[in-house]
Parts: C-alpha cells; structure tokens; sequence
C-alpha cells in the first residue's frame, strides 16, 4: 500500500486526526510546534504505549517552526514601514476616523502577532489537552470489553471515536475555508477592477498593493484559525454525545440487566471520561481565548461597517458608497459564515455537557439500580453541579448571547457613526463623495463653489 493510502486509511488517534490542522495553523504561524511519535526520535522503547497501543506522541519544536513565527512576526513589523501606512495620515478625512483606522491596522497587527506568540508559549498546555482528549478516547475505546455479561449491547457501548471520519471532516473544513477564503478575496479583487474608474482616486493613495498583502494575509490566517476553531469544537460535541449514549446504553436500557459491579465500573469510566472532557475543554479555551477575542472584535467591526455603508445607500448612492458596501459586506459574510456556525457548535457543547447530568436523575428514578449503585450516581450528580463544559474567553461566553451582544454593539455604534456623519464635516463617506465629485468637475473644466 502506498504512503498515501496507509495515512488515510490509518487514522487511529487524535493525534493522527488533527495532523491537517496542525500543519495548517503551523503555516500561518499559530502553532510552532510539530507532532511527532517517540519512534521517530528513537525513544520508543524507553516509553510505553499508550491504552490504545499507540506510541506516545509528544510536541516538538522544530527549526522550521520557529522560522515560520519568526517570518510573521517580520512581515507584521515591517508594513508599518511602508509608506502606504504613513499615507493614511494623509486621507482627506476627518481626523477622528483617520486616527480610528490607523488603530484599526495597528491593533490587527498586534493582535495577530500576540495569539502567535501565546500559542508558542503554551506548548505545555496544549500538550496536556492533546493527552486528555485521547484518555477520554481510550476510556470509550474499553467499554466493549469491559461488559462481557450483556452481549446483546455489546457493539452499542463500543463508542469508539471515528477518528477517519473526523479527519476527513476537518480536511475537508480547512479545504473549503481556503477555497471560499481565496474566492472572496478574487471577489473582493474583481469589484476593485470594476469600480476603478468610478470611485475616488483617493482610494489609490493609501490603499495600495502593501495594504492589500498586509490585510489580506492576516485575514486569510485569522479566517483559517476560525476553521480550526471550529472543528475542534465539532469533536468535543461528538465525544460528549457518545459518553450520553454510553450512559444510555447502560443504565436506560431495561433489557440489559447489569450487576452492581458491571454498574460501578461503567459509571466510573463515563464519570472518569466526562471530567477528562470537561478539563480538556476549558485548557482550549484558555489557549484561544486571546484568538476569538480577536477573531470576534474583527466581526463587529466589519459588520458596523457593512451596516453603516448600507445605510448609507438610502440617501447616497454614489459609486464610493455602493462599492464600500460590496467590500465590508462580503468581509462580513465570510465572518459570519465562520463565528455563527462556531456559537452554535459551542452551545452545544455546553448541552450535551449538561446533558448527562438529565441522564442520571433519569437513572435514579427509573433503572433497578443496587443501593451502592444509586448512591454512586447521585455523587456523579453532585460532581456534574461542579464540572458543566463552557466555552467561554474570560470575558464572554460562545453561546447564542454573544450572538445578541454582537447586535446590539455593532447596533449602537452605526447609530453613533450616523451621528458623525451628519455632524462631522468630511467624517469618512461625505469626504470620500465630495473628493470625487470635485475630481470629475476639475476633469470636465468646471468648477462648483
């Protein structure tokens, strides 16, 4: 069998899943670190295997990895060297929104040069998330085994992870978010080519090709994060979905009859399981907290704009204004199509996280469970009150009250830019409308005062 064939027919681990990810990330410069099994190195025989029978894999850090963040972080210095940066000082607008754009670059730069760097000092972290996912794995792996008495379950409590379907699954996301992702910007690249000669020439001033590398490469990484985002978020809801099913199988199945021991030892895998998820859970979200803070600051932003310029078209129409519309409503769509789909997921997450807990009392109320046997699932109750799965950054939780917080941000402040635009003179759209009309009058030998 071909090297080919072998590797996507042999996915047996999380380690092997998240293989595309890992090189994906690795490039845009969000995880410096390579997987890699201890045969390799030449330790194999210096470790055990893992439950699965799997060699242990840990992160190393390679030459090129480091390479990899030492060149981003060069690339995001030196374009606040180009002169199309010093140019925005320059655009005839009001100083207020000069001053808001120029953060606005700065903060993006920044911003994406301190995820690459957190993530770069969290290889321990990350590590320990990688080996509690794949306990939690092993331990859903064991349960056909460790039930001989109920045959006729026995293939419904085996919820081993299919780990070839999440690795297909996840390069098929990342594929789809590179495609879509170069085929917005080709959009975005066409509408320019089809307004030029419309819109202002201002635009031409400080919006060159560093500006274009410079935005478009950081939204391509910060895009490609999300993707990643997502997909591990997807995996955790499969796994807590098959502990729920596992609970299920065992103590609401009325036709398999189980003893006090089987019982225990099942309830003390899945609570086991459970707390390994759980923990695995909040380690991923203090790694990418800074990363969605980011990623969702970028959203609001686009979508105040989208919504400002579209406003904007009710009263004006001019070429300036349709095609800023075009531009931040298709930044703001490609957005959207990665942070909604993530809250939804994470949401999820939360429930079938509580699920389990539904689960038990049903336990308690129905199953002919031993005394001893009850008594565990109510101290497995107890533990789930302490141990709910949340995705959450330290400021906010990925839920859908996020997704209402977004609104009535990006609400309140297109209402606040309204009120600039009319007080303001040549706040940004009015400057950017009347520098035009007042080229093509210059061209056309007249003048309006």
């Amino acid at each position: 069998m071909s090297f080919i064939l072998k590797y996507w027919f042999n996915i047996e681990n999380i380690y092997q899943t998240i293989q595309p990810a890992c090189r994906c990330m690795k490039w845009f410069g969000f995880m410096p670190f390579t997987l890699s099994t201890l045969e390799t190195d030449g330790k194999r025989k210096e470790q055990p295997s893992t439950p699965d029978g799997q060699p242990p894999v840990t992160l190393i850090r390679k030459k090129l990895d480091i390479v990899l963040v030492l060149l981003w972080q060069i690339f995001i210095l030196s374009m606040y060297c180009c002169h199309w940066f010093a140019n925005l000082l320059n655009a005839p607008m009001s100083k207020i929104m000069i001053s808001l754009t120029v953060l606005m670059f700065i903060l993006v730069g920044i911003l994406t040069s301190a995820v690459q760097l957190r993530t770069a000092l969290s290889r321990t972290k990350i590590d320990e998330l990688l080996r509690l996912v794949r306990f939690s794995d092993a331990l859903q792996f064991l349960f056909p085994s460790s039930k001989p008495r109920c045959t006729s379950q026995i293939e419904s409590l085996g919820r081993a992870v299919n780990h070839r379907r999440h690795h297909l699954g996840l390069v098929l996301l990342i594929l789809g978010t590179i495609i879509g992702t170069i085929f917005m910007m080709a959009v975005e690249l066409a509408l320019s080519v089809q307004f030029h000669e419309r819109i202002s020439p201002i635009w031409e001033q400080f919006y060159d090709v560093g500006a274009l590398v410079y935005s478009y490469a950081l939204r391509a990484a910060q895009i490609c994060s999300l993707s990643v985002f997502l997909g591990a978020m997807l995996a955790f809801r499969a796994r807590f979905r098959l502990l729920n099913e596992a609970f299920r199988d065992v103590f609401l199945q009325k036709e398999c009859n189980l003893d006090d021991v089987d019982a225990r030892e099942h309830l003390r895998k899945i609570a086991v399981g459970h707390d390994a998820l759980t923990e695995a859970v909040d380690l991923f979200s203090d790694v990418c907290c800074l990363q969605m803070v980011y990623a969702c600051t970028t959203y609001v932003m686009f979508s105040i704009f989208s919504m400002f310029c579209i406003g904007a078209l009710v009263s004006c129409s001019a070429a300036d204004v349709v095609f800023l519309s075009l531009i931040y409503t298709s930044a703001f769509l490609q957005y959207s199509l990665h942070i909604l789909p993530i809250i939804k997921i994470s949401t999820d997450v939360r429930n079938e996280g509580k699920q389990i807990a539904v689960l038990v009392h049903k336990a308690i109320n129905q199953s002919s469970l031993s005394v001893g046997s009850i008594n565990r699932l109510m101290l497995f109750s107890r533990q789930l009150q302490q141990q709910t799965p949340a995705v959450s950054s330290g400021m906010f939780s990925f839920d859908w009250t996020l997704c209402f917080s977004i609104l009535s941000t990006v609400a309140t402040y297109t209402m606040i830019m309204v009120q600039f635009e009319l007080e303001v003179p040549k706040f940004f759209l009015n400057a950017l409308v009347s520098a035009h009309v007042n080229e093509r009058t210059e061209i056309n030998g007249t003048r309006v005062f």
